[in-house]
Protein backbone atom coordinates (compact mmCIF):
# COMPACT_ATOMS: atom_id res chain seq x y z
CA UNK A 1 0.00 0.00 0.00
CA UNK A 2 1.56 3.54 -0.93
CA UNK A 3 1.82 5.85 2.13
CA UNK A 4 -0.97 8.30 2.04
CA UNK A 5 -0.61 11.81 2.15
CA UNK A 6 -1.10 14.04 5.21
CA UNK A 7 -4.86 14.31 5.59
CA UNK A 8 -5.71 11.97 2.49
CA UNK A 9 -6.80 8.59 1.86
CA UNK A 10 -5.06 5.07 0.95
CA UNK A 11 -5.15 5.70 -2.92
CA UNK A 12 -5.72 9.42 -3.08
CA UNK A 13 -3.78 9.41 -6.45
CA UNK A 14 -6.37 7.16 -8.04
CA UNK A 15 -9.51 7.83 -10.22
CA UNK A 16 -12.18 8.39 -7.34
CA UNK A 17 -14.47 5.31 -7.69
CA UNK A 18 -18.40 5.77 -7.02
CA UNK A 19 -18.96 5.16 -3.04
CA UNK A 20 -21.28 1.89 -3.79
CA UNK A 21 -17.77 0.57 -5.28
CA UNK A 22 -19.21 -0.71 -8.22
CA UNK A 23 -16.96 -1.44 -11.35
CA UNK A 24 -17.58 -1.87 -14.74
CA UNK A 25 -16.14 -5.05 -16.93
CA UNK A 26 -17.33 -5.69 -20.51
CA UNK A 27 -19.96 -3.99 -20.29
CA UNK A 28 -21.29 -5.95 -17.13
CA UNK A 29 -22.02 -4.35 -13.40
CA UNK A 30 -19.45 -5.76 -11.31
CA UNK A 31 -19.82 -5.12 -7.12
CA UNK A 32 -16.72 -5.50 -4.93
CA UNK A 33 -16.01 -5.07 -1.64
CA UNK A 34 -14.22 -1.74 0.53
CA UNK A 35 -11.58 -3.94 1.04
CA UNK A 36 -10.69 -5.01 -1.88
CA UNK A 37 -11.27 -1.42 -3.57
CA UNK A 38 -8.88 -0.48 -0.87
CA UNK A 39 -6.25 -2.97 -2.36
CA UNK A 40 -7.14 -1.59 -5.98
CA UNK A 41 -5.84 1.29 -5.29
CA UNK A 42 -2.38 -0.17 -4.98
CA UNK A 43 -2.26 -3.36 -7.03
CA UNK A 44 1.54 -3.87 -6.43
CA UNK A 45 1.39 -3.51 -2.70
CA UNK A 46 -1.41 -6.16 -0.68
CA UNK A 47 -2.84 -4.97 2.26
CA UNK A 48 -0.91 -8.21 3.70
CA UNK A 49 2.52 -6.87 2.47
CA UNK A 50 1.96 -4.24 4.39
CA UNK A 51 1.33 -5.60 7.66
CA UNK A 52 4.60 -8.38 7.13
CA UNK A 53 6.17 -5.18 6.83
CA UNK A 54 5.55 -3.52 10.13
CA UNK A 55 5.40 -6.85 11.87
CA UNK A 56 9.13 -7.42 10.47
CA UNK A 57 10.04 -3.96 11.66
CA UNK A 58 8.55 -4.09 14.73
CA UNK A 59 10.16 -7.87 15.59
CA UNK A 60 13.50 -6.02 14.25
CA UNK A 61 13.70 -3.17 16.51
CA UNK A 62 12.56 -4.89 19.78
CA UNK A 63 14.48 -8.40 19.23
CA UNK A 64 17.87 -7.78 17.72
CA UNK A 65 18.24 -3.96 16.67
CA UNK A 66 17.17 -2.55 19.65
CA UNK A 67 18.89 -4.38 23.08
CA UNK A 68 22.30 -3.82 20.71
CA UNK A 69 21.58 0.09 20.22
CA UNK A 70 20.99 0.31 23.82
CA UNK A 71 23.95 -1.64 25.41
CA UNK A 72 26.95 0.13 23.11
CA UNK A 73 24.94 3.62 24.16
CA UNK A 74 25.62 2.20 27.87
CA UNK A 75 29.30 1.70 27.26
CA UNK A 76 29.41 4.78 25.61
CA UNK A 77 28.28 6.30 28.80
CA UNK A 78 30.16 4.09 31.48
CA UNK A 79 33.20 4.98 29.13
CA UNK A 80 32.49 8.89 29.00
CA UNK A 81 32.25 8.78 33.43
CA UNK A 82 36.20 7.43 33.27
CA UNK A 83 37.52 9.62 36.70
CA UNK A 84 41.39 9.15 35.62
CA UNK A 85 40.64 10.55 31.92
CA UNK A 86 38.63 13.24 33.22
CA UNK A 87 41.30 15.29 34.88
CA UNK A 88 45.16 15.19 35.29
CA UNK A 89 45.48 14.17 39.23
CA UNK A 90 48.69 16.58 41.02
CA UNK A 91 48.03 18.56 37.47
CA UNK A 92 47.49 21.95 39.66
CA UNK A 93 50.45 21.23 42.09
CA UNK A 94 52.99 20.39 39.60
CA UNK A 95 52.32 23.03 37.90
CA UNK A 96 52.84 25.45 41.25
CA UNK A 97 56.19 23.58 41.83
CA UNK A 98 57.43 24.44 38.01
CA UNK A 99 56.51 27.89 38.68
CA UNK A 100 58.62 28.05 41.75
CA UNK A 101 61.65 26.60 39.97
CA UNK A 102 61.14 29.22 37.16
CA UNK A 103 61.33 32.16 39.71
CA UNK A 104 64.19 30.31 41.32
CA UNK A 105 65.67 30.33 37.48
CA UNK A 106 64.86 33.71 36.94
CA UNK A 107 67.13 34.80 39.88
CA UNK A 108 69.82 32.56 39.25
CA UNK A 109 70.34 33.73 35.59
CA UNK A 110 70.00 37.49 37.26
CA UNK A 111 72.60 36.54 39.74
CA UNK A 112 75.05 35.21 36.57
CA UNK A 113 74.81 37.90 35.02
CA UNK A 114 75.40 40.48 37.96
CA UNK A 115 78.69 37.51 38.98
CA UNK A 116 79.95 38.27 35.19
CA UNK A 117 79.44 42.08 35.33
CA UNK A 118 81.77 42.27 38.30
CA UNK A 119 84.83 40.23 36.90
CA UNK A 120 84.27 42.01 34.02
CA UNK A 121 84.49 45.54 35.75
CA UNK A 122 87.57 43.74 37.79
CA UNK A 123 89.52 43.29 35.00
CA UNK A 124 89.28 46.40 33.51
CA UNK A 125 89.93 48.22 36.79
CA UNK A 126 92.95 45.95 36.49
CA UNK A 127 93.98 46.39 33.41
CA UNK A 128 93.95 50.86 33.57
CA UNK A 129 95.82 50.54 37.02
CA UNK A 130 98.35 47.65 36.46
CA UNK A 131 98.66 47.39 40.35
CA UNK A 132 100.88 44.13 40.16
CA UNK A 133 100.06 43.81 43.94
CA UNK A 134 96.31 43.21 43.73
CA UNK A 135 96.69 40.41 41.85
CA UNK A 136 96.39 37.63 43.95
CA UNK A 137 93.39 38.50 45.47
CA UNK A 138 91.58 39.68 42.64
CA UNK A 139 92.22 35.91 41.32
CA UNK A 140 90.78 34.55 44.57
CA UNK A 141 87.72 37.01 44.21
CA UNK A 142 88.03 35.64 40.34
CA UNK A 143 87.85 31.90 41.32
CA UNK A 144 85.18 32.29 43.84
CA UNK A 145 83.24 33.68 41.52
CA UNK A 146 84.06 31.16 39.05
CA UNK A 147 82.84 28.67 41.51
CA UNK A 148 79.19 30.50 42.14
CA UNK A 149 79.21 30.31 37.96
CA UNK A 150 79.72 26.65 37.80
CA UNK A 151 77.48 25.80 40.76
CA UNK A 152 74.71 28.18 39.30
CA UNK A 153 75.19 26.91 35.95
CA UNK A 154 74.84 23.33 37.48
CA UNK A 155 71.48 24.00 39.35
CA UNK A 156 69.76 25.52 36.14
CA UNK A 157 70.94 22.77 34.07
CA UNK A 158 68.86 20.20 36.56
CA UNK A 159 66.30 22.86 36.43
CA UNK A 160 66.00 22.23 32.58
CA UNK A 161 65.74 18.56 32.94
CA UNK A 162 63.25 18.77 35.12
CA UNK A 163 61.33 21.17 32.86
CA UNK A 164 61.96 18.14 29.94
CA UNK A 165 60.56 15.77 32.33
CA UNK A 166 57.77 17.75 33.13
CA UNK A 167 57.03 18.71 29.51
CA UNK A 168 57.34 14.89 28.55
CA UNK A 169 54.81 13.84 31.11
CA UNK A 170 52.27 16.41 30.83
CA UNK A 171 52.46 15.72 27.19
CA UNK A 172 52.16 11.62 27.76
CA UNK A 173 49.32 12.40 29.56
CA UNK A 174 47.64 14.65 27.27
CA UNK A 175 48.02 12.35 24.72
CA UNK A 176 46.19 9.54 26.78
CA UNK A 177 42.98 11.73 27.34
CA UNK A 178 43.16 12.96 23.77
CA UNK A 179 43.11 9.12 22.55
CA UNK A 180 40.40 8.89 24.86
CA UNK A 181 38.55 11.78 23.64
CA UNK A 182 38.72 10.11 20.07
CA UNK A 183 38.01 6.99 21.06
CA UNK A 184 34.57 8.31 22.33
CA UNK A 185 33.66 10.71 19.95
CA UNK A 186 33.97 7.72 17.80
CA UNK A 187 32.03 5.85 19.69
CA UNK A 188 29.38 8.59 19.97
CA UNK A 189 28.85 9.15 16.35
CA UNK A 190 28.30 5.37 15.45
CA UNK A 191 25.71 5.32 18.64
CA UNK A 192 24.45 8.31 16.38
CA UNK A 193 24.60 6.83 13.12
CA UNK A 194 22.60 3.43 14.73
CA UNK A 195 19.84 5.64 16.30
CA UNK A 196 19.23 7.48 13.01
CA UNK A 197 18.70 3.88 11.28
CA UNK A 198 16.03 3.60 14.16
CA UNK A 199 14.38 6.70 14.18
CA UNK A 200 14.17 6.73 10.00
CA UNK A 201 12.37 2.94 10.27
CA UNK A 202 10.20 4.33 13.19
CA UNK A 203 9.27 7.14 10.69
CA UNK A 204 8.40 4.36 7.97
CA UNK A 205 6.69 2.42 10.65
CA UNK A 206 4.65 5.20 11.86
CA UNK A 207 3.66 5.91 7.94
CA UNK A 208 2.71 2.48 7.43
CA UNK A 209 0.86 2.80 10.58
CA UNK A 210 -0.87 5.67 9.93
CA UNK A 211 -2.20 3.72 6.39
CA UNK A 212 -3.59 0.79 8.92
CA UNK A 213 -5.64 3.12 10.86
CA UNK A 214 -7.20 4.65 7.48
CA UNK A 215 -7.91 1.66 6.52
CA UNK A 216 -9.31 0.93 10.24
CA UNK A 217 -11.80 3.31 10.01
CA UNK A 218 -12.29 3.09 6.70
CA UNK A 219 -15.78 1.09 7.43
CA UNK A 220 -17.29 3.41 9.50
CA UNK A 221 -16.11 6.46 7.74
CA UNK A 222 -17.52 4.81 4.60
CA UNK A 223 -21.24 4.84 5.41
CA UNK A 224 -20.82 8.22 7.45
CA UNK A 225 -19.76 9.20 3.89
CA UNK A 226 -22.84 7.91 2.30
CA UNK A 227 -25.07 9.55 4.65
CA UNK A 228 -23.70 12.46 3.97
CA UNK A 229 -23.96 12.28 0.75
CA UNK A 230 -27.61 11.39 1.40
CA UNK A 231 -28.25 14.17 3.46
CA UNK A 232 -26.71 16.66 1.29
CA UNK A 233 -28.19 15.69 -1.82
CA UNK A 234 -31.61 15.53 -0.35
CA UNK A 235 -31.09 19.30 1.09
CA UNK A 236 -29.40 20.79 -2.53
CA UNK A 237 -32.35 19.19 -4.10
CA UNK A 238 -34.97 21.21 -1.90
CA UNK A 239 -32.74 24.27 -2.12
CA UNK A 240 -32.37 24.22 -5.28
CA UNK A 241 -36.44 23.77 -5.75
CA UNK A 242 -37.66 26.81 -3.07
CA UNK A 243 -34.47 28.73 -4.32
CA UNK A 244 -35.46 28.93 -7.93
CA UNK A 245 -38.98 29.29 -7.36
CA UNK A 246 -37.87 32.39 -5.03
CA UNK A 247 -35.59 33.88 -8.42
CA UNK A 248 -38.41 33.30 -10.49
CA UNK A 249 -40.38 35.32 -8.46
CA UNK A 250 -38.47 38.42 -7.57
CA UNK A 251 -37.09 38.25 -11.65
CA UNK A 252 -40.94 38.74 -12.69
CA UNK A 253 -41.38 41.58 -10.55
CA UNK A 254 -37.85 43.44 -11.33
CA UNK A 255 -39.05 42.92 -15.19
CA UNK A 256 -42.51 44.80 -14.12
CA UNK A 257 -40.72 47.23 -12.42
CA UNK A 258 -38.02 47.63 -14.83
CA UNK A 259 -41.00 48.32 -17.81
CA UNK A 260 -42.98 50.88 -15.83
CA UNK A 261 -39.40 52.79 -14.78
CA UNK A 262 -38.55 52.70 -18.22
CA UNK A 263 -41.90 53.81 -19.78
CA UNK A 264 -41.69 56.82 -16.94
CA UNK A 265 -38.17 57.68 -18.60
CA UNK A 266 -39.02 57.99 -21.59
CA UNK A 267 -41.63 60.52 -20.18
CA UNK A 268 -39.41 62.16 -18.47
CA UNK A 269 -36.73 62.34 -20.95
CA UNK A 270 -34.96 65.67 -21.79
CA UNK A 271 -37.41 67.72 -19.50
CA UNK A 272 -35.38 70.20 -16.96
CA UNK A 273 -37.31 68.36 -14.11
CA UNK A 274 -34.80 65.75 -14.21
CA UNK A 275 -32.18 68.03 -12.66
CA UNK A 276 -34.93 68.70 -9.81
CA UNK A 277 -35.48 64.68 -9.00
CA UNK A 278 -31.98 63.28 -8.88
CA UNK A 279 -32.25 58.78 -9.24
CA UNK A 280 -34.90 58.34 -10.96
CA UNK A 281 -32.52 57.07 -13.91
CA UNK A 282 -31.63 53.89 -11.66
CA UNK A 283 -33.24 50.67 -12.26
CA UNK A 284 -33.36 47.59 -9.39
CA UNK A 285 -30.24 45.00 -9.87
CA UNK A 286 -30.42 41.47 -10.77
CA UNK A 287 -31.68 39.64 -6.97
CA UNK A 288 -29.16 36.19 -7.58
CA UNK A 289 -26.45 35.59 -9.76
CA UNK A 290 -26.15 33.04 -12.48
CA UNK A 291 -24.96 30.45 -11.05
CA UNK A 292 -25.68 31.10 -6.92
CA UNK A 293 -27.44 27.62 -7.12
CA UNK A 294 -24.50 26.14 -8.58
CA UNK A 295 -23.29 23.89 -5.94
CA UNK A 296 -23.33 20.06 -4.76
CA UNK A 297 -22.29 19.58 -8.61
CA UNK A 298 -20.18 16.51 -8.08
CA UNK A 299 -22.19 14.74 -5.24
CA UNK A 300 -21.99 10.37 -5.10
CA UNK A 301 -25.15 9.23 -6.50
CA UNK A 302 -26.12 7.36 -3.46
CA UNK A 303 -29.92 6.81 -5.43
CA UNK A 304 -29.63 3.05 -5.81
Amino acid sequence: MREPDPGGSPGSGETQQSPSLQTFNNNKSEFISLLHWIEAQDSQNSLHSLVLQCTRALDQINTSFLPRVQEEIDKVKQSLQAPGMRDIRGLEERLHQLQSLLLQTERICEEQAANAKTICSQEESFMVQGDVSVLADLLIAHRDQLKRLHSNNRTMNEFANKFSAAKGELSQNLLIRLNWVTHCQKAIWNCDGRLTMVSENLVRVKRRFAILEQINVSPTLYFKCLGEAARRSSFSKSYKTRGQQIIDKVEAEREAESQKRTEFHELLQGHFLTTLFRGLDSFPTQFAAKDSLSFDEELFDVSE
